[in-house]
C-alpha cells in the first residue's frame, strides 16, 4: 500500500505533524512532512492515550508539588506542621475524585487514612513523616484505573476542550469507564474517517474507475459523505464524467490537496482558528455554505493532534513589578524555522524536553534550544519563528495568538551571549526580556522595572545592571556591531562611578559610634534620589538627570566622570544605558555579600 504525503506547510499542520512524530515515530519523517499509511492510523487510538497519561499525569504533578513542602519540613523541622497541612490540602481536591468514583475500593480506603494521618502530625515530628506520606499517596494514586479516570478527565477540560470544545469523547453526556471505551468513541469518530481518506487516496491516484469506484462507496455507503457521493454517482456512465464529478464538483482539503473534501473547518476542528459555519461567510469556498473551508477526514484527525506536537507550560500574564493583577495562563509553544522539517522536530523535541526539567522557565528552555541551534549552525545562521498561544473557554472564543519572529542577528547574540540572561534572578523579568528580544523591541522598559525592583530590594542591582548591559549588546548587534569589547568597559566603568558615588554617600562619613545611624539615612536618601533618576530615565530628561547627578557630585566632592558629561553627544552609548548603569552602580551594595539575597532572589 503507498502512503500518503502531508506538508508542513504552516504552524498548525506543522505541530500536528510534529504529534504524528511523537506518536507513530521517525520512520514517517519525510525531508518536509509525514508519510502516512494505512497501518499508522491502526496505532494512533493507543498511542493517543498512552502520550496523554504520561506527559499529563496528575500523579506526577501533585507529587512534584508536594515535594517543595517535603524538602522545606527537612530543612526546618519546626515547620513540620505547616507543611503537612500544605500537603493535605494538596491531597484533598482528588482526594474527594476518588471518593465520589470509587468509593469502598481499597485506594479509597487508604487515602482517607492518609489524610487523617496527615492531620495529626505534631510539631516535634520529624520531616520523613510527611515523606512517607507523599510516597504512599504516589502509590495509591499511580493504581491505573484512578490514575487514568482523574488524569483524563483533568486533560479533557484543562486542553483539549479548550481547543475542540465537546466533539465526541469530550461532551458531557460520553461517560466511560475505561481507557478502552476513550480509545474506540476515538477511532470511531477521528480515525474511521481518515483511513478511508487513505482508501480512496489508494483507488483513485492512479485514475478514476467507476467499475472499482462504486463497490467500494457502496460498501463503505455508513460514511455520510460516500453516500451523498453515491447518489450522484448512480447516475454517471463513464470514467470521464465521474472525473469531471470528483475533480470539478466537490472541493479539496484545504491542507491535503490531494484528497477530497469531507467536511469542514469548524470550532469543534480547532476552535482556536475556527468560525461557526453561520460566522464563516466571508470564508465560503464558492458560495457553498456548507463548507465554508474544506477539509478531509485524515486533516481533521492530524489537526485533533496538534496539542500532542506542542510545547505546554504556564505562564504569568501581567506584571507584579508594576503592581498589576497576574494571571497564571496554560500555554502552548511550537518552534518554526527555514530549516528542513527534520531538524524542526528536533528543535521542538528539546524545546519540550528542557520545559520537562523541573523549575526550568519558559525564557530558559528557549535560551537553550536557540543557543545550541546556533552553535550548531553553519556560517550563516537560520532564522526562527516562536508561535504561542492561550485558549480559554471555547464558548467565550477567547484566543491569544502571539509570535515571535527570530533574525538571525538575534541567534547570533544568543549564540555569543544569551548565557548570560540566565543570571537574571528576577525570572518574570528574565523571560519578558527574552520576548521583547525576540519581538525585536527595545527592552528598555524591562530594565527601567529591574532598576524599580532593585530600589525596593537591592540585592536585584546586579540583575539590573546585566539587564542593562545585554540591553546593549543586543542593540549593537542588531546594527551589525560584532566587537563588543569597548561597550562593555564603558557599561563597567559608569557602573563603577555610580558604586563609588554610592560608597561616598553612605559609608565615608559615617562614624563608629553612629553606624546604623547614618547607614540608614545614607540608604533612604539613595533610595529616593535613585527614583528620581529613573523617573527622568523614562521621561527622556536628559537635563533633570544631570541636574541630580551634578548635585550628588558636588555634595561629595568627587569628580564627574567624563563619561558622564559626554551624555548628550550622539556618539556612543545612548542616554538609557548610560543612566541605567550609573543608578544600578549607585544601587549595588558592593559591602555586602550577595549569598544571602540571590538564594532570596530565587526563591
Amino acid at each position: 500500500m503507498s502512503a500518503i504525503h502531508i506538508e508542513a506547510e504552516d504552524w498548525v499542520m506543522t505541530a500536528a505533524l510534529i504529534g504524528v512524530v511523537r506518536l507513530c515515530g521517525e520512520e514517517v519523517i519525510t525531508s518536509t512532512g509525514v508519510k502516512l499509511e494505512k497501518h499508522h492510523l491502526k496505532e494512533i487510538p493507543k498511542k493517543y492515550f498512552d502520550y496523554l497519561l504520561t506527559h499529563f499525569s496528575i500523579v506526577d504533578r501533585d507529587v512534584d508539588r508536594m515535594q517543595w513542602h517535603v524538602k522545606r519540613a527537612n530543612k526546618k523541622p519546626e515547620q513540620v506542621k505547616d507543611c503537612a497541612k500544605e500537603i493535605r490540602k494538596s491531597m484533598g481536591k482528588h482526594a474527594k475524585e476518588v471518593e465520589e468514583n470509587f468509593a469502598g475500593t481499597d485506594e479509597a480506603i487508604r487515602l482517607k487514612a492518609l489524610l487523617d494521618k496527615l492531620k495529626a502530625v505534631k510539631a516535634g515530628d520529624g520531616g520523613s513523616v510527611i515523606a512517607e506520606a507523599v510516597n504512599e499517596y504516589k502509590q495509591i494514586m499511580s493504581t491505573p484505573f484512578i490514575n487514568e479516570n482523574l488524569t483524563l478527565n483533568d486533560v479533557k477540560y484543562e486542553i483539549l476542550k479548550r481547543l475542540y470544545g465537546q466533539p465526541s469523547f469530550l461532551n458531557v453526556a460520553f461517560k466511560a469507564d475505561t481507557r478502552e471505551a476513550y480509545e474506540q468513541k476515538f477511532y470511531k469518530d477521528f480515525v474511521y474517517a481518515a483511513e478511508l481518506d487513505i482508501e480512496f487516496y489508494e483507488l483513485v491516484k492512479d485514475g478514476y474507475q467507476l467499475e472499482t469506484l462504486l463497490p467500494f462507496l457502496e460498501e463503505r455507503k455508513e460514511y455520510k459523505p460516500f453516500k451523498d457521493w453515491l447518489k450522484k454517482l448512480k447516475k454517471v456512465s463513464s470514467s470521464a464524467e465521474l472525473h469531471t464529478f470528483l475533480t470539478e464538483e466537490q472541493l479539496f482539503c484545504s491542507f491535503i490537496p490531494e484528497l477530497p473534501a469531507t467536511q469542514s473547518f469548524e470550532e469543534k476542528v480547532f476552535s482556536p482558528l475556527a468560525f461557526s459555519k453561520k460566522e464563516a461567510v466571508n470564508f465560503n469556498w464558492e458560495f457553498n455554505n456548507n463548507t465554508p473551508v474544506p477539509i478531509s477526514g485524515l486533516a481533521r484527525l492530524l489537526l485533533f493532534l496538534v496539542p500532542i506536537g506542542l510545547t505546554t507550560y504556564t505562564r504569568k500574564v501581567g506584571s507584579t513589578t508594576s503592581g498589576g493583577t497576574v494571571k497564571t495562563l496554560r500555554f502552548f509553544g511550537l518552534i518554526l524555522s527555514n530549516q528542513l522539517f527534520p531538524e524542526i522536530v528536533k528543535q521542538n523535541e528539546q524545546l519540550f524536553a528542557e520545559r520537562q526539567l523541573k523549575g526550568t522557565t519558559f525564557g530558559e528552555a528557549i535560551l537553550t534550544v536557540l543557543g545550541d541551534a546556533s552553535v550548531k549552525a553553519d556560517k550563516k545562521a537560520p532564522s526562527y519563528m516562536y508561535f504561542e498561544f492561550f485558549s480559554g473557554d471555547y464558548r467565550k472564543k477567547k484566543t491569544l495568538l502571539d509570535y515571535y519572529h527570530m533574525p538571525s542577528y538575534l541567534v547570533n547574540y544568543l549564540n555569543k551571549h544569551g548565557r548570560s540572561l540566565f543570571q537574571f534572578k528576577h525570572a518574570e523579568l528574565r523571560d519578558r526580556f527574552v520576548r521583547m528580544s525576540m519581538k525585536g523591541i527595545d527592552t528598555k522598559q524591562v530594565v527601567f522595572e529591574y532598576i524599580r525592583a532593585a530600589i525596593k530590594e537591592s540585592f536585584h542591582a546586579i540583575g539590573a545592571h546585566l539587564a542593562t548591559k545585554e540591553r546593549a549588546r543586543l542593540n549593537e548587534m542588531k546594527k551589525g556591531v560584532s566587537n563588543l569589547t569597548n561597550l562593555d568597559k564603558n557599561i563597567e566603568s559608569i557602573n563603577s562611578a555610580g558604586a563609588k558615588l554610592r560608597h561616598q554617600y553612605v559609608w565615608a562619613a559615617k562614624s563608629t559610634e553612629e553606624k546604623d545611624v547614618y547607614k540608614a539615612s545614607g540608604q533612604k536618601k539613595l533610595e529616593s534620589i535613585a527614583y528620581r533618576l529613573l523617573n527622568s530615565v523614562k521621561a527622556g530628561n536628559r537635563h533633570a538627570f544631570m541636574d541630580t547627578v551634578f548635585r550628588m557630585y558636588m555634595g561629595t566632592g568627587l569628580s564627574i566622570p567624563p563619561i558622564l558629561i559626554d551624555i548628550n553627544k550622539e556618539q556612543g552609548l545612548d542616554f538609557e544605558t548610560i543612566a541605567s548603569a550609573f543608578i544600578t552602580g549607585l544601587l549595588a551594595d558592593k559591602d555586602h555579600s550577595n549569598n544571602k539575597e540571590e538564594a532570596k532572589a530565587n526563591g
